[in-house]
């Protein structure tokens, strides 16, 4: 008896890197570009920005269980001095939620899903309301 393995079709480009990599990146960053645009050109604060200006919230983070969020925090607004340069610590999030769906856009390509089923994954992931 003979047996035959049977490969599915994601399968035979698994653990091969997509070859739109850098493509791909540059959509992701245009597309949460164009979604977050309005929060990073507005030069006002929004509900939490004014209460993050203030030392005590970043203690208070601490005291939640977030040192992470806090030091992080504290590091973004040691270079902002009015409410309005806000916006660059928003379009460093941005950036950041960019380079996450790419990583997870490649991270899916690799294992085997195709290139358009990885990129809407990682644009539905990273455009869901905990992002937002």
């Amino acid at each position: 008896m003979r047996l035959v393995h049977i490969r599915s079709r994601g399968a035979a480009h698994a653990g091969r890197p997509p070859e739109s990599g850098p493509l791909a990146a540059g959509l992701f960053l245009a597309v949460f570009l164009a979604c977050f645009a309005s929060v990073i050109a507005a030069d006002f604060g929004y509900r939490d920005d004014y209460i993050r200006l203030v030392d005590e919230p970043l203690t208070h983070m601490v005291r939640e269980g977030r040192p992470i969020t806090a030091a992080l925090w504290w590091l973004a607004l040691q270079a902002v001095t009015d409410i309005e340069h806000l916006r660059y610590v928003r379009l460093a999030g941005v950036l950041g939620i960019g380079l996450l769906a790419w990583g997870l856009f490649r991270a899916l390509a690799y294992s085997g899903w195709s290139r358009f089923q990885s990129a809407c994954v990682a644009v539905i992931a990273c455009a869901s309301l905990p992002f937002q």
